[in-house]
């Protein structure tokens, strides 16, 4: 007959001797230990192969940092002698566009190059003849943008932006533009060769109650012929304009839509209609005022000729004045430093 100890071996023999209970226990402990250091062993070499990618990783984001500050601090541009880095170009980009981090194709950017070099050229024009900026005007524009300005990253960066754009708006004020005028024979003679633009529609004041079923719009009628119309649209309609009496403003042919035009503009003056139905539920209109289509006055439109004529005028003698600048001007693009592919504007390749 088989002994038990046959089948099932005992824990307490090892090699033919017996173990004692004590000793089989710390074998036991010694073998759980081994498997627990072989557990360790493979969690510390995973540890530092994970800190060894993760040392790579990170010398290789060093590099690629180190990489783009150098790039940063190429010149990319000199004007008459002066080099320009890279640095100061992504810079305007910046100030320019807001969004650092959007990308910009190549013909964007392309542009962005062409008025950095404009503005750089007039910044050290103004330079040359003593414009100044005081840190309040700075300290004013800035303010007046504060919205975009809490979203910089570097307020430094759009400080000198700030700088820059009121200077060449000095310089171009002071210098470029003193001479420009407009008389009263340019502006009359624009006012009578562009008649369309001083030709006014025909204008209509209304107000409306607004109300949600027809029986409400037709007690609004028996109303009206007891109250004034201002009172009855506070109390009934549910219009926005309720408050204001059912004011609506003033309208041009076009801006209503058809159904409610056709109405309001045949009605007379202080006269209001019958119930007129709409998806928006049942309306009564009046016409307050009526103004009929004509010619602007002369003396009325007078400043606002002047105004568009100092526009085009004043567009006309900066291109000029520009245009002269850059031909006597030297300017050097270094393209290899640009880090994009410049475009031609494409005007000027439909041109060649």
């Amino acid at each position: 007959m088989l002994k038990f100890s046959k089948l099932f071996p005992s824990p307490f023999y090892s090699r033919g001797r017996r173990v004692l209970p004590t000793e089989a226990k710390e074998m036991g402990t010694l073998r759980m230990l081994g498997k627990s250091l072989k557990g360790i062993e493979l969690v510390v070499w995973v540890g530092l192969l994970l800190l060894l990618v993760a040392g790579c990783g990170q010398q290789g984001a060093n590099r690629a940092n180190r990489e783009k500050e150098a790039a940063l601090e190429k010149p990319v541009v000199n004007i008459n002698g002066r080099d320009i880095k890279a640095r100061a170009l992504y810079d305007y980009i910046k100030q320019n566009f807001g969004n650092e981090d959007m990308e910009l194709d190549d013909y964007i950017k392309s542009r962005f190059l062409d008025f950095f070099i404009e503005e750089q050229l007039l910044v050290d024009q103004a330079q040359k003849m003593m414009v100044s900026v005081s840190e309040a005007e700075v300290e004013r524009a800035m303010g007046k943008s504060e919205g975009a300005v809490e979203l910089l990253i570097d307020t430094d960066v759009w400080r000198v932006g700030f700088r820059n754009n009121i200077l060449v708006q000095k310089f171009i004020n002071q210098f470029v533009l003193k001479d420009l005028v407009i008389t009263e024979q340019e502006t009359k003679l624009y006012y009578d060769n562009h008649p369309e633009e001083f030709t006014l529609p025909e204008k209509v004041r209304a107000s409306q109650i607004l109300v949600e079923d027809e029986e409400k719009a037709q007690n609004v009628l028996q109303l009206l012929s007891k109250r004034s119309f201002e009172e009855v649209a506070r109390t009934f309609s549910i219009s926005p304009e309720a408050e204001k009496g059912g004011d609506m403003g003033y309208f041009e042919k076009g801006q209503l839509p058809l159904e409610f035009e056709k109405v309001i503009f045949g009605l007379k003056v202080r006269g209001h209609s019958q119930v007129v139905k709409s998806p928006y539920g049942f309306h009564v209109f009046k016409l307050v005022e009526k103004r009929s289509g004509g010619k602007l006055p002369f003396k009325e439109a007078e400043n606002l000729i002047k105004i568009k004529l100092m526009q085009v005028k004043g567009e006309e003698l900066y291109k000029k004045y520009l245009s002269q600048l850059k031909a006597k001007s030297h300017i050097k693009i270094y393209y290899q430093n640009l880090g994009f592919q410049y475009k031609e504007k494409e005007q000027d390749k439909e041109v060649d």
